[in-house]
């Protein structure tokens, strides 16, 4: 099996794509037209990547107008993200004001939240990180 190259969802490409969540997407469009049968939607969840796709960042435009020289967009971020009655907001705690809410309509959307499993070098870094915050402690408690 390949790497799925559909996160659109696409269904042409999912007729050429060999990935299990492509070939389920198909199967179940495939069965809806065979059984004239439409209250079964397909499950586009599956075909979701864990990884990072990020393609444009959200920001606080205030945030934004204070960003110090010296300092990323990403270091300077305060967000928080969640769910909410009507979709998903983005809120900027810095300036307790409204960075971006959707509104899905009442639609159901796919969504993953699922983590991709640690790599050794998290693992690693993370425990550097326990252990100086484990001496900066003592250092300090002493």
């Amino acid at each position: 099996m390949m790497e799925c190259d559909n996160p659109e969802h696409d269904i042409e490409k999912a007729m050429k794509c060999d990935c299990h969540g492509c070939n389920a997407i198909i199967d179940d469009i495939r069965d809806m037209v065979n059984q004239k049968h439409y209250s079964k939607k397909p499950d586009f969840a599956i075909c979701i990547p864990e990884m990072e796709h990020i393609e444009q960042f959200i920001h606080c435009s205030k945030c934004m107008k204070e960003l110090p020289d010296n300092i990323s967009p990403q270091e300077w971020a305060r967000h928080e993200v969640g769910w909410t009655i009507w979709g998903f907001q983005v809120w900027c705690v810095r300036h307790n004001v409204n960075v971006l809410h959707v509104d899905f309509q009442g639609a159901k959307h796919p969504s993953s939240m699922e983590r991709l499993p640690e790599t050794d070098e998290e693992k690693r870094n993370k425990a550097k990180r326990t252990a100086k915050e484990h001496m900066d402690w003592r250092k300090d408690n002493r």
